[in-house]
């Protein structure tokens, strides 16, 4: 008996998505929904529908029924659709991965700032870290080491000092090649 009942509404669905798909087609673009996406759109409408058909009273209007189910379901792609323009808007364009030389010599210039590095005592090396790699003030690094600001803007000058004698070094030896 089951068999029968689910075969008659079976068929009784496939007759109401003959009737009414190209209606439904139709709100669908009244209601906003774009050319490229109604025919997605409208296959939702008719899976909710599927999903929903026990529900559909025997007296109810048909097309009332489809049409609210295609207003809630038009409204909720559109929301997505919006979401979606709002994520390409913040998105950024994808990196330009840069020359062989370009990484290169940033492979160099990090080579030779870790050799500078490594000559330095620990405390400056932090600092120097802390504040040039990190971007943390002065007052974080003081706190976070233990010792004043002052030492913090101290040690930070030397280093920097001792960096600038290292480059003009470097640069001296490259132009003397």
């Amino acid at each position: 008996m089951r068999d029968a009942t689910d075969a008659a509404v079976s068929e009784a669905y496939a007759a109401m998505f003959r009737a009414h798909y190209g209606k439904v087609v139709r709100w669908l673009s009244v209601l906003g929904v774009s050319r490229a996406a109604v025919d997605d759109v409208a296959q939702e409408v008719f899976i909710v529908a599927h999903r929903k058909f026990d529900q559909l009273r025997p007296d109810a209007s048909t097309s009332g029924w489809l049409m609210a189910i295609a207003r809630n379901v038009a409204a909720t792609h559109k929301r997505g659709e919006g979401r979606a323009r709002a994520r390409e808007q913040h998105a950024s364009a994808p990196a330009q991965s840069p020359s062989p030389e370009a990484t290169a010599m940033r492979n160099q210039a990090a080579a030779l700032l870790q050799e500078f590095l490594d000559t330095l005592p620990e405390e400056q090396r932090l600092v120097f870290a802390m504040v040039e790699l990190d971007g943390s003030s002065g007052s974080e690094v003081a706190e976070a080491l233990g010792i004043s600001r002052h030492t913090v803007h101290s040690r930070l000058r030397l280093i920097r000092e001792k960096l600038a004698r290292r480059l003009a070094r470097q640069q001296a030896r490259s132009t003397d090649r």
